[in-house]
């Protein structure tokens, strides 16, 4: 694919009058299908990640999740260009934060901690 890609950009590159609109959708259909393919992988690398992992001595009692702001890939090229933070609530603000965070323009990514039980059915899926 990804030579395929460079292919095309090259082509392009090379002789814009010729065929530009065929080259402009075969390229638009490589870099979705590339980004797809990197959604993919990241997914089962995330795999790996989404293991529990050991809390802190102190935070057992509260939320703690990763969650992106704004747009977390790129619409032109389809790479992550905001990475996923993490975030540590206690339960008053938790209850306020799960009411609002879509209005305010977070995602959330992966669950750390949910001794509450309601964060893992907020995850969204990176798939478009």
């Amino acid at each position: 694919m990804k030579d395929r890609q460079e292919e095309l950009l090259q082509y392009k590159n090379d002789s814009p009058d010729y065929h530009p609109e065929e080259v402009k959708s075969e390229l638009e259909s490589v870099n979705k299908q590339i980004a797809s393919i990197e959604a993919e992988l990241k997914k089962f690398e995330n795999m790996e990640t989404n293991k529990p992992t050991a809390v802190a001595p102190g935070t057992e009692k509260l939320v703690q999740i990763e969650a992106a702001f704004g747009n977390r890939f790129s619409a032109r090229t389809g790479k992550e260009i905001n990475k996923p933070q993490p975030m540590t609530f206690s339960l008053g603000e938790w209850q306020l934060f799960k009411q609002s965070y879509k209005r305010l323009g977070y995602q959330i990514t992966r669950v750390i901690n949910d001794p509450y039980g309601d964060a893992a059915s907020l995850v969204e899926d990176t798939k478009d």
